[in-house]
């Protein structure tokens, strides 16, 4: 993982993604991706990844603050960067031309909110591609909620739980100077008995093993790792756009717990907004109305940066965080004097006591 030192992620993302409208910078990564791809074969897959990413940008660039345009702009754009990053890495196969999922009519009539939103998959499409470059195994004969996905989204655990009056399937992870291998988490509620019926299966299955626990200030968790846990960081872990670390219980799809990446998470959410505003636009007003349009707005607004990263790393094959300043390292211990003023206070004690520290022990 590389630390970007920026003031503004949004910015540097954009810039980073423009490298690839340079053609031979591109002709460059499908061949090292595809050797045996023909010359003809290098122009053309080139020109279309550069108008990718050109349009995506474009689009991305007109995205406003409006609830009623924002996501047309930035799913299109997602599309396009999706597109873009498919054919970099797969250069000698086909895009098709559907998104790959589907709402249905009558699911969405009977709908209080948007958090009750079926999303469908399509075996061929964009999220097919996304999931392929993504390498993850996504039942796409099954269906997600939408509210499912807002629980495991890093950036809306806080609204989530005043939203829902509940824990969301996320936590904000605290390291511990002391021990590389457990971590303090915190939780937006203070339901101890809802949090600890909690399905962990996720978690210990991949050696991270979480225990909730209370103290005057109210309940939190201590996440513990195992010798299992080494290399199965990104089966439980999420990051935020600032580097903050989430692990998460994961959510129900088919007949499996999985964590979905973000940008999966982002692709679905973006495809369903927009088709919402597109053919059901009354229904998107109504959901715009409820107390849930918190959620909307911050994965339109606070989140387009989130969506920018995502794609910069889904392009390079990197994982990066971005920060304004690095923080001072540690200073190391000189193990030979920590051992001295050990031995200096077990010899004062034993003065002190008249006899050693150590017959406590025996």
């Amino acid at each position: 993982m590389k630390t970007i030192i920026s003031d503004n992620a949004e910015v540097e993302c954009q810039n980073m993604i423009t490298a690839f409208l340079d053609a031979e910078f591109i002709k460059s990564k499908i061949v090292k991706a595809y050797p045996n791809l023909s010359a003809t074969k290098q122009k053309t897959v080139s020109e279309d990844i550069r108008f990718y990413i050109n349009q995506g940008l474009e689009l991305y660039t007109v995205s406003d603050t409006s609830i009623n345009t924002i996501p047309l702009t930035l799913f299109y754009a997602l599309n396009n960067f999706v597109k873009a990053a498919y054919l970099l890495q797969f250069p000698n196969l086909s895009l098709t031309g559907s998104h790959g999922m589907e709402l249905k009519s009558n699911e969405l009539e009977v709908c209080n909110g948007i958090g009750e939103v079926t999303v469908h998959f399509t075996k061929k499409g964009t999220f097919a591609n996304l999931i392929e470059l993504t390498n993850e195994e996504f039942d796409l004969a099954s269906t997600v909620l939408l509210k499912d996905l807002f629980s495991i989204i890093p950036e809306l655990c806080n609204i989530y739980a005043l939203v829902y009056s509940e824990e969301a399937n996320v936590y904000l992870m605290q390291g511990k100077k002391e021990c590389a291998s457990t971590y303090k988490v915190f939780f937006q509620t203070n339901n101890g008995k809802e949090i600890s019926c909690r399905d962990t299966s996720l978690l210990s299955r991949n050696g991270y093993h979480l225990y909730i626990q209370n103290d005057y200030d109210g309940i939190y968790g201590d996440l513990s790792l195992t010798q299992d846990s080494w290399g199965k960081e990104n089966n439980v872990i999420y990051y935020d756009s600032h580097g903050n670390k989430y692990c998460t219980n994961g959510i129900k799809f088919g007949g499996d717990i999985i964590k979905p990446s973000k940008i999966c998470n982002l692709y679905i959410c973006y495809y369903t907004f927009s088709m919402l505003v597109r053919y059901y636009p009354s229904l998107w007003i109504k959901f715009c109305n409820l107390k849930e349009v918190s959620l909307i707005n911050k994965l339109l607004t606070n989140m387009k940066s989130s969506m920018l990263i995502e794609i910069a790393q889904l392009l390079s094959g990197e994982r990066y965080i971005f920060t304004a300043q690095i923080a001072e390292m540690d200073k190391d211990l000189d193990y030979s004097e920590v051992l001295k003023k050990l031995l200096k206070e077990i010899e004062s004690e034993n003065r002190r006591r008249g006899q050693s520290i150590l017959l406590d022990y025996i």
